[in-house]
């Protein structure tokens, strides 16, 4: 994954989870489902845009995103399994290990579907491995920075745009 999947997937879960109760953002079918339709949203948005993929997955074979999904299911399923309440009260290094924890799992659930990491890094799963976890720390720190500004929109206390929610 690259910023920008992240960007178009942290819109895409926005809008869905904003339009939730926080009872509901926190059960396990909606977090990894919502983060499986948000990384669905930014690989088909950002589909025309990847060069890396069209130049690097081999002839014959699909170079669309489809890595995206499970990383961001397991990205912000696991992550979000923690209700807002919860986490607010955890100190910034507890948020920090669980972004840590979410962001490690997803990109080695997302390994397996990313012929172009492979391919880049010359068919070597070991290497792809390797510089997939060398983002694990920016993805976490992306994810703390997302949970700070959910937090800060009121999502899960029930409101969107200031209106409460029915």
């Amino acid at each position: 994954m690259f910023c920008l999947d992240y960007a178009v997937a942290f819109v895409a879960h926005y809008w869905l989870a904003s339009r939730r109760s926080e009872w509901l953002q926190s059960h396990p079918a909606f977090t990894f489902s919502s983060g499986a339709v948000a990384g669905g949203v930014a690989a088909v948005v950002l589909y025309p845009f990847d060069i890396v993929r069209m130049t690097t997955v081999p002839a014959g074979t699909s170079h669309f995103a489809f890595s995206t999904m499970p990383f961001m299911s397991v990205y912000l399923g696991l992550y979000f399994l923690q209700p807002r309440e919860e986490r607010l009260r955890k100190s910034l290094g507890a948020k920090a290990g669980w972004a840590l924890a979410s962001t490690a799992t997803a990109a080695v659930a997302e390994l397996p579907f990313d012929k172009a990491k492979v391919s880049i890094s010359g068919g070597s799963v070991r290497s792809a491995a390797l510089a997939t976890a060398l983002r694990v720390p920016l993805g976490a720190a992306l994810l703390l920075a997302y949970d700070q500004i959910l937090s800060s929109a009121g999502v899960g206390r029930g409101f969107v745009s200031g209106e409460a929610k029915q």
